[in-house]
């Protein structure tokens, strides 16, 4: 449950709540990226998929920043990562 906000408001009625849910959303999406960045890292022997992972993660940035370009070159890189493990 989230905590009370101060002065008696519940957390709806300020947006708190929100705040709350784009926070988790944030520290989701910087976990996934951390790990795919690790996983692709040289060091770890990346395979192809950990390889298009990455690309598939970046694509998904690009597009919730509105650059669709970028979003379709990472998806692309994507697809080629993945067409190298067969």
């Amino acid at each position: 449950m989230l905590p009370a906000h101060p002065g008696g408001i519940g957390p709806r009625q300020t947006g708190y709540a929100a705040d709350v849910d784009e926070v988790s959303a944030r520290r989701r999406r910087t976990e996934e990226t951390r790990e795919a960045v690790l996983r692709a890292d040289p060091r770890n022997d990346p395979t192809p998929e950990d390889i298009a992972h990455l690309h598939d993660v970046h694509a998904r940035h690009e597009r919730e920043a509105g650059r669709e370009e970028r979003a379709v070159a990472a998806e692309e890189r994507a697809r080629h990562a993945r067409e190298r493990s067969n």
